[in-house]
């Protein structure tokens, strides 16, 4: 088996792969979305490791580049995402190997952890390998009542623009006050306009607040903010009277956001977000100094996608 590096001519054989060995399931596995995803990513793009045999493709790993931000300074993480192994070649500790050594070049490039949200499926063998639990993400949920999705659905309401958004939005200074991602302009247009497998919008509502939100349609209808952007001490009425109009005119049961997004205290928070594990990559790094209680991610920092 021959492990390297992937570059741009290996992209169709990547997604052929994917395809064949996790279907297209909720993500739809294509040339662009993984472009967009690893590639055009405003952080870096993503190193990839590959594995063959017989000059075939049997195994490929992805690490996605972000950053955190706390008291001044801007953390390297990398988010473990993509993994796939040709059905052929399981159990031979592909996925294991591409892992750690996607570590060391990790650490190579600077990398101080890696994060990511693994289901229950594959949480223990992270955990051999040197990820710890953080902690729970907690998700903010308000249920609309029959009375508001009467009330409101009288009223309408009118999006911004993007390009409006984008002459208007200035950064946060909360960030300084929690572990967060830095959402400057080039972030949050990769990240929500120029998304290709999902449709995000934008609502206004005092001077520099701002949320972005997408539906999310299945068995109950939801309306979840990705994104609450203000400095504000709390929500305003204006804009979570807008949110509720969008939700009447939408017809939707839950409104979610964040628990960990402290001046939005509508609805209960939940521990029902999936589990966040770390990993150390580089010594001098503490690991433990980031606890999760300490940490304010946006419900988009850890959606899977």
């Amino acid at each position: 088996m021959v492990v390297r590096n992937a570059n741009k001519n290996d992209l169709v054989a990547i997604v052929d792969l994917l395809k064949l060995s996790l279907g297209e399931s909720l993500m739809p596995k294509s040339e662009a979305f993984w472009h967009w995803k690893h590639v055009e990513n405003p952080f870096g793009e993503s190193p990839v490791l590959l594995a063959e045999e017989n000059n075939e493709l049997i195994g490929v790993r992805a690490f996605l580049i972000w950053h955190w931000f706390h008291n001044g300074k801007v953390f390297k993480a990398a988010r473990a995402v993509d993994t796939a192994t040709h059905p052929k070649h399981q159990g031979k500790g592909i996925f294991k190997k591409l892992t750690l050594q996607l570590l060391n070049d990790c650490k190579q490039r600077g990398v101080q952890f890696v994060f990511n949200t693994p289901n229950k499926n594959s949480m223990p063998g992270y955990l051999k390998m040197g990820w710890i639990k953080a902690g729970k993400f907690r998700i903010r949920v308000r249920y609309l009542t029959p009375f508001e999705r009467w009330w409101y659905k009288k009223y309408n309401v009118n999006e911004l623009s993007w390009n409006d958004f984008i002459s208007q939005y200035q950064l946060s200074t909360e960030l300084n006050k929690t572990i967060s991602t830095p959402k400057d302009v080039s972030f949050l247009l990769w990240r929500y306009k120029e998304v290709p497998v999902a449709k995000y919008f934008v609502l206004k509502g005092e001077e520099n607040e701002y949320v972005i939100y997408r539906l999310k349609i299945g068995k109950i209808k939801e309306l979840r903010i990705v994104e609450y952007l203000s400095s504000r001490y709390q929500v305003s009425e204006s804009i979570w009277n807008k949110i509720k109009i969008i939700a009447s005119l939408k017809k939707v049961n839950f409104i979610t956001i964040s628990g960990s997004t402290h001046n939005f205290k509508k609805g209960i928070s939940l521990p029902i977000g999936p589990r966040v594990t770390l990993r150390q990559v580089c010594e001098g790094f503490v690991i433990n100094d980031f606890d999760f209680k300490h940490w304010s991610p946006s419900i988009g920092d850890l959606e899977l996608f």
